[in-house]
C-alpha cells in the first residue's frame, strides 16, 4: 500500500482507458486522485492553473508533440513525467533528455507498477533537486562573495573557476582566467618562495602572501587562504584571496608618521613636557635645552614653577587650577629665566592627562614666543608713535599685516567713521566691506598690483561707509613695506577725510556746467530770433518801396524782438540763480 496521497494527472484520448485505470488505482490506494486531461493541450493548461504530484501520458511522442512536452515539462519542472509506451524504440532516448523522466511499458502497466514508478521518480526528483540546490548555494557562494576566489588544479595551478570578485580586481575575463595558471598572477620576484610554499602544502591548508600583478600591470599585495577538495572529479585548490594593498600602505603611512612624530617631539623647536601631581618634570623633550639652557635630564624632577619668573608664578599656578574642571586650558602669556638667567616669554597649552595610564599627569605644549613679544612691542611703539601723528594731522593711520591679514589703528577711526571701538574689525574683509562698491571694484586690481609688483606708494580716493551708512570721501595714502627677499609683509596707510572738499569741488563743477549751458543758450537759443529780426530789417531797408504788406512785416520785426527779450531775460536770470 502506498501511504502518500497522490495527485496524477493522466492525458489520454479515450476516456474509456482513464476509467479503467482510475479503477485499478483505487483497488490499490483509494486515496490516490487521478486527473483526466483529453490531449496534451488541455494538460498544459491543466498544469498552468493545478498542482499534480505527477503526469502520466498515453500517446506516441511524434514531433508534433515536442513543444507541448516541453511547455509540460517547463510547468511542472518538480513533477515527474511519465510516458505509456508499446514498446522501447530508439526516439525514447531523445525524449528523455527532453524532460521525460521516466517510461512504462504497456504491456506491464499495473497499478503497483504505476505508483511505484511514481514514488521512484518523485523521490529521485526530489533527491536531484537538493543536489542542484546545494550546487547552487555553492555557486552562489562562490560566485557572488564579494571577496575574490578561484578554484585551480592542485598539479599545474591552472585555473579551473574564477568568481566575479576575482574578475573585477585583476582585470581578466573568466575566458582568460581558464587559459592561465596562477603563476601568471605572480611577480617576477615572487616566484621562487611562492613555488616553495605551494608545493609543500598540496595536501594541506596554507597561508601567504604575495605579490600579483593585475592585467594592467599594476602590483597589489594579497593574501591567500588556500584549501584542496575535490572539484568535477580532480584533484583541486579553492583560494580566498583578501587585497591587503591599502591595508599595507596605510601601516606603512602610519610607520611613518610615527618616526616624524618621534622626530617632531626628538628633535622639534616645540617644548613637550610632562608634570606630575606635584608640578614636578617627568618627561622633557630634548629641546628644552635650546630655550632653558638645561638638559632634560637636569630637568628631571624639578618643579615646573621654578623657572618661571617670579611675576609671572601667582597668575600660572592660579590657572594650572582650572584644569580640575577642565581638560585642556591655554595659559596667559610668561616669562622664564633661562640657566644664564636671561628673560624668555612663552606660551603654554596644558592638558590633564592624570587618568591616562600611559602619561599619568599633565602635558605641558610650550613654544618660545620671545621674538614675537618683542615685535609685539615695537607695533604697540609704533601704533603709539601713529596716535601721536594722527593726532597732529586730523589723518587715520593704518597698519595692515599681509600674512596674518590683521589691521591696527589709531585712534581717530572712531572720530573720523563713528564707530563704536568694539565694533571696529581687524581683518581687511571688514574693511573692504565698507568700500563703496563701486569704488571697490576699482580700487581692488591697484591694492593687488601694489603687492604683486612691489609698487611702494600708492595713493587713490573711495567712498567709506560710516556707522549712520553715509558715505565719506577719503584720500588713501599706503606705503608698501617689504621683507629681506623683497616680499610685500605690512601697508601702513594714511586715510583723510575730503569729504567737504569733494563737496565743494563737486558744486563747482556743477556750477561750471550750469554756466556751460547758459553759455550755449546765450550762442544757440538767442540767434533764432536775432536772425529773423535782422532779416526783417534788410526786408525793410532794401525793398521799403516794393512791400505792399509793411505794417506786417513791423509786427513781426515786434513779434521776434519780444521773443528776443525773453530767452536774454531767462539768461539773465538763471546766471544770477547760479551766481
Amino acid at each position: 500500500m502506498i501511504e502518500k496521497n497522490y495527485r496524477l494527472l493522466y492525458v489520454e484520448s479515450k476516456f474509456s482507458r482513464y476509467h479503467i485505470l482510475r479503477d485499478l488505482l483505487e483497488e490499490e490506494s483509494p486515496e490516490i486522485q487521478l486527473i483526466y486531461a483529453d490531449s496534451i493541450e488541455v494538460a498544459v493548461k491543466n498544469t498552468e492553473e493545478q498542482f499534480f504530484d505527477g503526469i502520466l501520458l498515453h500517446f506516441n511522442l511524434d514531433d508534433s508533440k515536442i513543444d507541448f512536452l516541453l511547455k509540460l515539462v517547463e510547468n511542472r519542472l518538480d513533477a515527474p513525467v511519465v510516458v505509456l509506451i508499446e514498446k522501447v524504440e530508439g526516439n525514447i532516448q531523445r525524449f528523455l533528455k527532453l524532460g521525460v523522466s521516466d517510461y512504462i511499458i504497456k504491456g506491464d502497466l499495473n497499478a503497483s507498477t504505476l505508483l511505484k514508478t511514481f514514488q521512484h521518480t518523485i523521490e529521485r526528483k526530489k533527491a536531484q533537486r537538493q543536489i542542484n540546490n546545494s550546487e547552487k548555494k555553492y555557486q552562489s557562494l562562490f560566485n557572488y562573495n564579494p571577496m575574490p576566489m578561484w578554484v585551480l588544479d592542485n598539479e599545474n595551478l591552472k585555473f579551473l573557476s574564477v568568481n566575479k570578485a576575482a574578475i573585477k580586481l585583476y582585470g581578466y575575463s573568466e575566458e582568460e582566467f581558464l587559459k592561465m595558471t596562477v603563476r601568471d598572477l605572480w611577480a617576477p620576484d615572487q616566484e621562487k618562495h611562492t613555488e616553495k610554499i605551494v608545493s609543500r602544502n598540496k595536501e594541506r591548508f596554507f597561508k601567504l602572501r604575495v605579490r600579483h600583478l593585475k592585467k594592467c600591470g599594476m602590483p597589489i599585495d594579497v593574501e591567500v587562504k588556500s584549501n584542496p577538495l575535490i572539484y568535477e572529479n580532480r584533484n583541486a585548490r579553492v583560494s580566498l584571496i583578501n587585497d591587503v594593498t591599502e591595508k599595507l600602505k596605510a601601516l606603512k603611512k602610519i610607520a611613518e608618521s610615527e618616526k616624524r612624530f618621534k622626530a617632531l617631539v626628538q628633535e622639534g623647536s616645540e617644548l613637550i613636557a610632562v608634570i606630575d601631581a606635584e608640578n614636578n618634570y617627568t618627561y622633557n623633550s630634548p629641546s628644552c635645552e635650546t630655550v632653558f639652557g638645561i638638559s632634560s635630564k637636569e630637568l628631571h624632577h624639578k618643579n615646573f614653577f621654578d623657572l618661571i619668573h617670579s611675576k609671572d608664578r601667582d597668575t600660572i599656578f592660579s590657572e594650572l587650577w582650572r584644569l580640575q574642571d577642565q581638560a585642556r586650558i591655554q595659559f596667559s602669556s610668561y616669562r622664564i629665566l633661562t640657566a644664564n638667567n636671561e628673560v624668555k616669554w612663552i606660551e603654554t597649552i596644558a592638558t590633564n592627562l592624570k587618568n591616562d595610564p600611559v602619561i599619568n599627569g599633565i602635558v605641558l605644549n610650550s613654544r618660545d614666543i620671545t621674538e614675537f613679544k618683542e615685535q609685539e612691542l615695537q607695533i604697540k611703539h609704533s601704533l603709539e608713535r601713529f596716535n601721536i601723528v594722527s593726532k597732529a594731522t586730523s589723518d587715520l593711520i593704518t597698519d595692515y599685516n599681509i600674512e596674518h591679514d590683521t589691521m591696527n589703528f589709531s585712534e581717530s577711526v572712531t572720530e573720523m567713521f563713528g564707530y563704536p571701538i568694539e565694533e571696529v574689525g581687524k581683518s581687511a574683509a571688514w574693511w573692504n566691506d565698507k568700500i563703496h562698491p563701486e569704488d571697490y571694484k576699482k580700487l581692488q586690481p591697484k591694492v593687488q598690483k601694489m603687492k604683486e609688483k612691489g609698487l611702494k606708494n600708492l595713493t587713490v580716493e573711495y567712498r567709506f561707509r560710516c556707522y549712520d551708512q553715509t558715505y565719506k570721501y577719503i584720500l588713501d595714502r599706503s606705503y608698501l613695506i617689504t621683507d629681506d627677499n623683497n616680499l610685500p609683509v605690512r601697508i601702513i596707510g594714511s586715510m583723510q577725510d575730503i569729504t567737504e572738499r569733494k563737496r565743494y569741488i563737486m558744486q563747482v563743477e556743477e556750477t561750471n556746467k550750469r554756466l556751460r549751458e547758459i553759455a550755449w543758450t546765450q550762442s544757440h537759443v538767442v540767434r533764432a530770433p536775432l536772425a529773423k529780426v535782422m532779416g526783417l530789417v534788410d526786408l525793410m531797408k532794401n525793398y521799403k518801396n516794393d512791400l505792399d504788406n509793411f505794417d506786417d512785416v513791423i509786427e513781426n520785426v515786434l513779434i521776434s524782438a519780444n521773443e528776443l527779450d525773453q530767452v536774454i531775460r531767462k539768461i539773465a536770470r538763471e546766471t544770477e540763480r547760479e551766481l
